[in-house]
Parts: C-alpha cells; structure tokens; sequence
C-alpha cells in the first residue's frame, strides 16, 4: 500500500474513498493510542526532508516528530532534483521520504519512481487530495490523520 497509497495521494480524484476510511481508522487509532515517547513511535530511525519555499504550518514537521521522525529543512528549490539525478539519488539515500511543496504532482511522482522513496507535494495544501481530507476534519485531528498517511506511506 505504501507507494501506491502515495500514488493515489498526489493524484486529485484518485484517493479512494477505501483510502480515505482507512486514513481515518488510522488517525483514530493514534489519537487513541494516546502519547507514547517518541523513541518508541513508529516513525523512530525514519528521516523525512522538507524542500519549501513558504507557508508550511509546520504540520508536517510536528506529526512526524510526535511519530518518532526527524525532519529536516533543506535549502533548495525542488526543481533542481527534477534534472539533477545524482542530487535525487543522494537524497534518497538519507531520507524516508521528501515534502516538496512547491513541487507539481506530476514531477513529484515522476521523481519518487525514479529515486524509490515517497515524494509529496503540498500535503497541507487545500488542493492537494490529503489537504481536502483535513479539511474535512476537526482541528484537533489533523495532526493524527498527517500521521496516518505518513504511517501508511513511510512506515
């Protein structure tokens, strides 16, 4: 399920409503699960980096930390790992998984078959599909369904 649940998320109209319930069972199981030390959280070891440019709300960085995950801000423009394969390659060698917010999802998906890892491209974004599932959530629970994904994708 993992790089094709992450297919479908950089895909608008293509989450299935299967992906949306089983993204929701999971945020329900986290919240559930209440707080667990971050050694022992299912992202612990994993390495996500962050390519943007703006307005991340810092979502992203806080779920993955809660998870055990270590984020880092990386200092370039996405579209230089589109024609650059040995600066792709060794980002996939340090990293789980790339955010590049300012990244097409059509470049995101061509880069993550080429490097192998998960590349999202504006996960908060109201337009992106996973950002039209928070939306449709409370405040309170979008943390727990970024988990979830990040879960279901990199875990």
């Amino acid at each position: 399920m993992k790089l094709s649940l992450n297919h479908r998320l950089q895909s608008p109209g293509l989450l299935t409503e299967a992906d949306t319930r089983a993204l929701l069972a999971t945020a329900r199981s986290l919240a559930n699960g209440g707080a667990r030390p971050r050694e022992q959280g299912p992202l612990k070891g994993k390495n996500i980096a962050v390519l943007c440019s703006s307005g991340q709300d810092g979502l992203l960085e806080s779920s993955a930390e809660a998870l055990g995950a270590r984020v880092s801000h990386l200092r370039m423009d996405p579209s230089q790992l589109e024609g650059d394969d040995s600066t792709a390659r060794m980002i996939a060698r340090l990293y789980d998984a790339v955010e590049c917010e300012s990244l097409g999802a059509e470049a995101a998906l061509r880069l993550q078959q080429d490097i192998g890892i998960p590349v999202y491209a504006g996960l908060t974004r109201p337009d992106h599909p996973l950002g039209q599932v928070l939306q449709g959530v409370g405040e309170d629970s979008r943390a727990y369904v970024l988990q979830a994904m990040l879960v279901h994708t990199i875990a």
